[in-house]
This record gives C-alpha cells, structure tokens and sequence, in this order.
C-alpha cells in the first residue's frame, strides 16, 4: 500500500481529530476534489485549540444546565396555574348550575314571600313576573323578581332592566295581527 491509502486507512481507524492535526497538509492533496475552503473550514473546526479548551465545555454545560433549570421551572409554574384555573372553571361552573337550579326551586321554598300560582316565568333579563295575588282575584302588585343566590350580583341586562323599571318606563300593548 501506499503512503495515501494508508493515510486513508488510518483515518478511517482512527479519530478524525486526530487524523486532521496529524495529517494536514496531505489532506489537501489527497482531497483534490474537495474545495480548499470546505478543507479550511473542517480542519479549523476540528483542529481549533479553544474547542478542546476545558472552560470552553464548561461554559456549554452551564448553559445546558441553567435552561433545563428555568425550563423545569416554568414547567412547574405553568402546571400549578392550569390546575388552579380548572380547578376555578369547575367551582364557577358549579355555582351556575347551582344557581340555575335554585332560580327554579325557590318559588317552592317556604319563606317565598309569593305564591306559585301568581308566577310567571320569563328566564332572560328578568327570572320571574310576579303578579301579585292574581290567583286570588285581586291583582295587587305587579313585580320584575329576579332570584339570586350566594355573591352573584346582576349582570347588564339585569341591571338595565332593573333601571328601566325604577324609571317607570313601563307600558301596557295589545298586539293583533291582522291577517
């Protein structure tokens, strides 16, 4: 065998780190078909004494370990959140059953101040029109009753209604339709 096939052997054999440091310049001769500049680049790569530096590696595996730190952190911060949001969904979502239900079982209660029979139940903007003793022939009152339980408080809707009827702007219509 030759000089160059047992230089090829041999970097095959062997580490090419070492095999670049060793034999340089007979790579550009033996490689004529690779570009001068790619032969650079790789024995630069390979052979540059501040890539082998100790503190160099050092430094990555700082880098390495302080990522996966924050990252492990995040991860954490960010499963503690989500679960104290569900488990927030869950309660507010119970809550609006709740109160869905209570709206529909109140009137049965027995300190609701009026009777079964003089409720009507609307649902949107107002959960009851009470008409007040209706039952009993002699229309006393009419009231907008709208059922609340816990801490919820009115929403917009609730709330406009609430000031439309406070500002007695409220009419009596007849509608036909003529056709």
């Amino acid at each position: 065998m030759d000089y160059w096939t047992k230089a090829m052997f041999h970097l095959i054999k062997t580490n090419i780190f070492d095999w670049f440091a060793g034999h340089i310049c007979p790579a550009f001769f033996v490689w004529k078909k690779v570009s001068i500049c790619y032969t650079r680049v790789v024995c630069v790569l390979c052979c540059q004494k501040n890539i082998m530096n100790p503190d160099f590696w050092l430094i990555v595996v700082w880098i390495v370990i302080w990522v996966l730190f924050w990252y492990l952190i995040a991860r954490i911060y960010f499963l503690i959140t989500i679960k104290k949001q569900r488990s927030n969904a869950v309660s507010r979502s119970r809550n609006v059953v709740l109160g869905y239900v209570h709206e529909k079982i109140a009137p049965l209660l027995p300190n609701f101040p009026y009777s079964y029979k003089d409720l009507v139940f609307l649902w949107k903007g107002v959960d009851y029109l009470v008409l007040d003793w209706l039952s009993r022939g002699n229309l006393s009152k009419i009231v907008f009753l709208e059922i609340k339980s816990g801490a919820s408080a009115l929403n917009k809707n609730e709330q406009m209604v609430k000031e439309c009827v406070g500002q007695k702007r409220i009419s009596y219509e007849i509608w036909k339709n003529e056709t």
